[in-house]
């Protein structure tokens, strides 16, 4: 990319910024309260099929025709999908570390957090992917009113409708509507950032001096706080959010460290294949 159109980028970004809590301790993932299974949604019947030893295969016909009905680039949606409920398992990070994998590190690794989930169901979507975005926010539970952070993709469907993708189910149930996913909790985005924006980050070219250019906005390690559940004691429907430029500054500076170990593949990567992993995405 080049260094000069990057104040525009950041203009960009900026306009997804969501002011959402006036907690400053935040981490992307692996405290979160609900268990998955509570959340599932399974818009076609499960269908098990075996392969040649008798292992079940991870495929689902139905529901790879679900995705292409409902979604735009919806084969990709599904192969995606795939990799990140089937094909590596959940991994918390060593507390304060948070290290973001690349696409193909977790792909290689076969584990990680919800950020490498997201990161590498990214890595399967065209670089032109519209009503697609990486989400980082709380989840509050409406009756504890406890707020975890976390990080999440956020698709929009072909009738406008907002549906959440969850990795590590072992299952054909995480791509969920947002409709259901408030009836227990509610999501409260801090930092909004869409497909085509992560995919002008992977494409740049000239990684070392965009980092430079960083340096005038200031740094802040928004990431490496304890991450407890935080009771949010206040109405949890009008929380605010300050500091919005130094974690702006701290989530651009990840992505390029993130991105300039991440090779970016002529075309979408395949999915790499079906792996006995039953550990989920914890909160």
């Amino acid at each position: 990319m080049n260094s000069k159109k990057f104040p525009e980028l950041i203009g960009f970004i900026c306009a997804f910024i969501m002011v959402t809590t006036s907690h400053s301790s935040y981490n992307m993932c692996d405290r979160l309260m609900v268990t998955f299974s509570s959340l599932g949604y399974n818009p076609v019947e499960e269908v098990v099929h075996t392969i040649s030893n008798g292992e079940k295969a991870n495929d689902n016909i139905l529901y790879e025709k679900w995705c292409e009905k409902v979604f735009d680039n919806g084969s990709y949606i599904y192969q995606a999908y795939k990799d990140i409920a089937f094909n590596i398992e959940y991994t918390p990070e060593v507390k304060k570390a948070d290290f973001w994998q690349s696409p193909d590190e977790t792909a290689r690794l076969k584990k990680g957090d919800c950020e490498d989930a997201v990161f590498l169901f990214y890595s399967h979507l065209p670089r032109d992917q519209n009503n697609a975005k990486i989400v980082w926010g709380w989840i509050v539970d409406k009756e504890s009113k406890v707020g975890s952070a976390h990080v999440w993709y956020q698709l929009v469907d072909r009738k406008g409708k907002q549906w959440v993708v969850e990795g590590f189910s072992q299952g054909w149930n995480g791509i969920i509507p947002m409709v259901e996913i408030e009836k227990t909790e509610l999501r409260r985005p801090i930092f909004i950032l869409p497909h085509q924006a992560v995919s002008s980050f992977a494409g740049s070219q000239d990684m070392v001096n965009e980092k430079k250019n960083l340096s005038s906005f200031g740094s802040v390690d928004m990431v490496n706080h304890d991450s407890e559940k935080i009771p949010f004691t206040q109405d949890y429907t009008s929380l605010s959010f300050p500091n919005r430029k130094r974690e702006i500054t701290n989530i651009v500076n990840k992505l390029h460290e993130l991105f300039s170990r991440y090779k970016v593949p002529q075309q979408v990567i395949a999915s790499k294949g079906s792996q006995e992993k039953n550990l989920i995405c914890k909160r």
